[in-house]
């Protein structure tokens, strides 16, 4: 009886299988994004390089553990866009990057180190 609704399900499931996409850790979008946000864990500033320009400007967010948006700002979109992350307290948050039209291209969890005073 297992064995005929495993064989059941997985000639459901075949059509889909074939188009399923694999996407790199931290991403959402489709499946020519390959994008990357480093350094990880950032200082002051938190870049992130994307292959493909989808629109003229693009939208940053920070999010506390409470999931407060600590941070946010439009920039316009580069290769590669870099962030001022001066503001933002050492810790952990949830970094959400949107294309101008809402599309949300990058969900991951970040870290802040601490500051470092170079004398």
């Amino acid at each position: 009886m297992r064995s005929t609704i495993l064989v059941a399900l997985l000639l459901c499931a075949a059509p889909f299988a074939t188009q399923a996409q694999v996407l790199p850790i931290g991403t959402v979008g489709n499946q020519n994004n390959n994008s990357y946000v480093y350094p990880e864990p950032f200082d002051n500033s938190l870049n992130v390089a994307l292959p493909t320009q989808q629109t003229p400007m693009c939208r940053v967010e920070f999010l506390n553990s409470m999931g407060d948006i600590v941070m946010s700002q439009v920039l316009p979109w580069t290769p590669v866009v870099t962030i001022n992350t001066s503001t933002l307290a050492q810790g952990s948050y949830t970094f959400r990057f949107y294309s101008e039209v809402q599309s949300l291209l990058i969900n991951k969890q970040v870290k802040k180190r601490r500051n470092s005073v170079r004398r």
